[in-house]
């Protein structure tokens, strides 16, 4: 049995009210040694979704619209138990309710962890989403700011590349590019 899907239905934390969100980057979570990760995911193919969860997930921030936050909940009264709400990668009208539980300070801080989804309730292992959470946690948040910061401006630091090439037009060039088409054909 899954003991956080257990606790959620006992302490009644299920209901969306008792929620309220949060910047991550502002929550105190324990950080995650590369061999705790693997531990919880217990496979790769969670981790490489992880990534693609995180930036499907982050959305303008309200303070700073040039930037992104990662936006978790928490409950009054509930220091160990943070909450995260996903959009189906499958459907646009699932949100996938996922919940870890951690204790700060100790080894191994991530003491279990439940998801809506359908493989959300496993105990060996985890699902995509319940990765994608500790990935973000887990990496430097700042880091992840900054290179989707970096990302949302692309578009503004792409010159033309016709003004930086060295191709001149010339009718000799036309004439061998058309000779050594029809070479080809």
């Amino acid at each position: 049995t899954n003991k956080v899907k257990e606790r959620l239905s006992r302490e009644n934390l299920t209901h969306h009210s008792k929620w309220k969100d949060q910047d991550a980057q502002n929550y105190s979570f324990p950080q995650l040694t590369e061999q705790e990760r693997r531990d919880i995911t217990f496979g790769i193919f969670q981790v490489k979704q992880a990534s693609s969860y995180v930036q499907e997930h982050l959305k303008p921030s309200a303070a700073f619209p040039q930037d992104s936050e990662f936006t978790i909940q928490t409950a009054d009264n509930v220091d160990d138990l943070v909450k995260v709400r996903y959009q189906s990668r499958h459907s646009n009208s699932e949100i996938y309710n996922t919940y870890i539980e951690y204790n700060n300070g100790i080894l191994n801080p991530v003491s279990g962890w439940f998801c809506a989804c359908t493989a959300g309730e496993r105990t060996v292992g985890c699902c995509s989403y319940i990765a994608a959470t500790l990935w973000h946690f887990s990496l430097n948040q700042t880091a992840i700011h900054a290179i989707n910061q970096s990302l949302n401006n692309y578009p503004n630091l792409v010159e033309d590349a016709l003004q930086f090439s060295d191709y001149e037009n010339s009718s000799d060039e036309d004439d061998d590019t058309m000779l050594y088409q029809i070479n080809l054909s």
